[in-house]
């Protein structure tokens, strides 16, 4: 399941968006609301959402407020902000900063909601899944080079003939550093 937060300073907003869809059945948990920018932050803070569904104009902090903050803390969830018409220039300050989408909300139905929502689970459980596979490389490539550096140092023991450069350039792709003598 995907973790989301709402943020809106109005509640009928908020009411509205968590009760526009069946959010569990769709793979989805919310985890928190916000009225403001400044109470989001200390939630994702707690819970760690993969989805903000923020307005731009609260009080206290605003959504871009919000964004850069999110930004600093390095978070890796998606921003989808909601906007009015006349929040164009907002928007577009909100896309620079990273935001992934935006949703008018007089305009917004739920299969409108459903179809963002489902673009965004898609893309982070391909990058969960891929994370996954490249900290098992990792971890493999970690035992194979242990092996490799145990054979190698084997090698110099019973070797006569690994001396010099061939000797530092084992050394070197290996990762072993040996103090001279």
């Amino acid at each position: 399941m995907l973790k989301v937060m709402i943020v809106d300073d109005e509640a009928i907003v908020r009411i509205g968006l968590k009760s526009m869809i069946d959010w569990e059945s769709h793979g989805f948990q919310l985890v928190g609301e916000a009225n403001d920018g400044q109470r989001a932050l200390d939630l994702f803070r707690e819970n760690k959402p993969d989805l903000v569904i923020t307005d731009l104009k609260m009080p206290v902090m605003d959504g871009l407020e919000l964004i850069r903050h999110l930004n600093e803390l390095d978070a890796k969830c998606r921003v989808i902000v909601l906007s009015s018409y006349d929040d164009f220039t907002l928007v577009k300050e909100a896309m620079k900063l990273g935001a992934a989408d935006y949703l008018l909300k007089l305009e917004m139905e739920p299969d409108q909601l459903l179809e963002v929502l489902a673009g965004f689970k898609e893309e982070i459980l391909r990058e969960r899944a891929e994370q996954r596979e490249q900290a098992q490389i990792h971890e493999e490539l970690q035992t194979n080079l242990s092996a490799l550096r145990r054979v190698f140092l084997q090698e110099i023991l019973c070797n006569e003939e690994l001396r010099g450069e061939k000797l530092q350039q084992g050394l070197a792709r290996l990762g072993i550093h040996l103090e001279p003598g």
